[in-house]
């Protein structure tokens, strides 16, 4: 992993019960940054936990789904 990409799995870990390995927590952060679709169901932002949002946050602020994100994390 990079240093930012570290960086970016340690906002969404340091919040977590059961982060799990770094690796995963970063893929997880990157797939809500580009996820599309739904804010609810299975696959939708309400099923990811709030430290991955923040952390998709810092890493894609920009993305097209940013809005949602924030209006999900109340930010």
């Amino acid at each position: 992993m990079t240093e930012n990409e570290a960086a970016i799995a340690e906002i969404a870990s340091s919040q977590l019960t059961d982060p799990g390995e770094p690796e995963q927590i970063f893929l997880n952060v990157f797939a809500a940054c580009t996820r599309i679709g739904s804010e609810d169901g299975p696959y939708g932002f309400s099923s990811i936990p709030v430290p991955v949002l923040e952390a998709a946050l810092s890493l894609c602020p920009e993305a097209p789904q940013a809005n949602i994100i924030r209006d999900r994390i109340g930010g």
